[in-house]
């Protein structure tokens, strides 16, 4: 398989027959070109950690449940022999036929039978699958993680402009969804929903887990999408409030414009000399390394301590 002939964008892939699933496809050694097996036998593609790399179309489903109703099955699916059941099939491409056919209640299907290894067969699950219903970002972080993994440990080089153009985005976007996987979960669900916007994952990276984790309870709370400008603004506010709650974060975004709060740092500028000398003193025990000194001059001001 040959990675330097990709070059052409997904929305001109789309119709191509020359990508690199077609080529794995035609190239592969055929065991049965078209024949009719038990649909039961035909088992959904799970990849080695057991997990499909798609979602399903379910309105991909409806219309083709529709055109198999009038017209019958008239492509054959993908497969390949199953290594763990005798007598029964891995699907690559028809995931969502399989399912129509199911849905008109067929109980066979016609298939081709191919012979491939495991990373063409995730080639071509990927590649003629993925697309039907756009890859949630979570989905297209593995798909690159698995790609690049595979280019450095064999000699099949794929460069990141080359799988970039295979998916029709950016090196940027690229590497912007490879960096979903330094995310916690809930913060990449909230990306695939489109409640945090894409283009704030490499921010985010700066978070702890547990910073992470407020963010991800305020943005559940309010149930409305955080832009870029307001996440940064999140992040910012969690940096400087290290212990910040998603109340906390929550009154701090809802804040009336002219009553936002200053930090330390901000308000100590205004203080005198001895007003500045008393206010770190109320807090010295509370420093125990440099460190601790500018997370405290980050935070908002609350005034002196009490002793």
């Amino acid at each position: 398989m040959n990675f330097n002939k990709v070059k052409e964008k997904y929305s001109e892939r789309k119709e191509n027959k020359n990508s690199i699933a077609e080529q794995i496809i035609e190239s592969a050694p055929i065991i049965e070109n078209s024949v009719t097996v038990s649909i039961d036998t035909v088992d959904d593609y799970r990849d080695s950690y057991g997990e499909q790399p798609f979602n399903i179309d379910e309105e991909k489903i409806a219309a083709l449940s529709k055109s198999i109703a009038e017209l019958g099955q008239l492509e054959a699916m993908i497969v390949r022999e199953s290594k763990d059941m005798i007598g029964h099939y891995q699907l690559l491409a028809g995931h969502h036929r399989k399912r129509a056919l199911i849905a008109n209640d067929f109980t066979e299907c016609t298939v081709k039978i191919i012979d491939v290894t495991d990373w063409e067969a995730y080639c071509i699950v990927c590649e003629t699958n993925i697309h039907h219903n756009g890859p949630l970002p979570s989905q297209l972080c593995r798909i690159f993680k698995r790609y690049r993994q595979h280019s450095t440990e064999t000699e099949e080089s794929l460069t990141a402009s080359q799988l970039a153009q295979m998916y029709g985005i950016s090196r940027e976007q690229m590497y912007r969804y490879i960096a979903l996987d330094n995310l916690i979960p809930e913060i990449q669900n909230l990306v695939d929903n489109e409640l945090i916007s894409s283009n704030s994952i490499k921010d985010l990276r700066v978070l702890e887990d547990e910073q992470q984790s407020v963010l991800a309870e305020y943005v559940e709370f309010v149930g409305k999408k955080v832009n870029k400008s307001k996440c940064s603004k999140i992040i910012e506010f969690l940096l400087a409030n290290y212990k910040a709650t998603r109340d906390d974060v929550y009154c701090f975004m809802n804040a009336p414009k002219g009553e936002e709060t200053k930090s330390n740092y901000a308000t100590m500028q205004k203080m005198t000399k001895k007003e500045v000398s008393e206010f770190i003193y109320s807090y010295l025990s509370d420093f125990k390394s440099p460190e601790d000194i500018a997370k405290f001059l980050d935070m908002d001001f609350k005034g002196r301590k009490e002793e």
